[in-house]
């Protein structure tokens, strides 16, 4: 079992713990069940865990040491269905945030695991053909057994 590390910086604890709490009220009064995470705030956090950088004018999320094109997809759904580019990147860092344990897991996904296989062929060509830049996906279609590579906890809420 991988062990469960600790994400400590107060900017992102703060956060989500407020995403959390507005997630909460909006179930409470009926203002909806779906939740979706901010992409400034999981690509930042993606970024600062993995000491990944921002290239400026490059349409993917990030870029290692080594130069791969990384793309970063946060989702609360443990099927992680979200939607992505069709342009060739080398990994992709998949975050499923459970609201209920306050745990992200944390999976990279090679650009490899997608091509070939359904349904992500198919709909990658159809889309292609179309001239449409994004595809629907469920990541947990295109995971191998070594792609989780870790899981955060969220430091506890302060009390005020």
């Amino acid at each position: 079992m991988t062990n469960i590390k600790h994400i400590k910086k107060q900017d992102f604890c703060e956060f989500y713990w407020k995403l959390k709490e507005l997630k909460g009220l909006a179930q409470k009064y009926k203002f909806g069940n779906g939740f979706k995470l901010p992409s400034p705030f999981t690509e930042k956090l993606c970024r600062y865990l993995y000491g990944l950088s921002k290239k400026k004018g490059s349409p993917f999320d990030a870029i290692d040491d080594l130069k791969n094109n990384i793309e970063i997809k946060a989702t609360v759904s443990k099927y992680g269905t979200t939607s992505m580019s069709i342009e060739k990147f080398d990994f992709l860092y998949w975050m499923y945030f459970d609201l209920n344990s306050d745990l992200v897991s944390i999976y990279r996904i090679s650009w490899d695991d997608f091509i070939g296989k359904e349904p992500y062929e198919k709909n990658f060509n159809l889309n292609k053909e179309e001239g449409k830049k994004r595809i629907n996906v469920r990541l947990n279609q295109y995971m191998g057994e070594n792609e989780l590579i870790d899981i955060y906890k969220f430091n506890q809420k302060e009390s005020n």
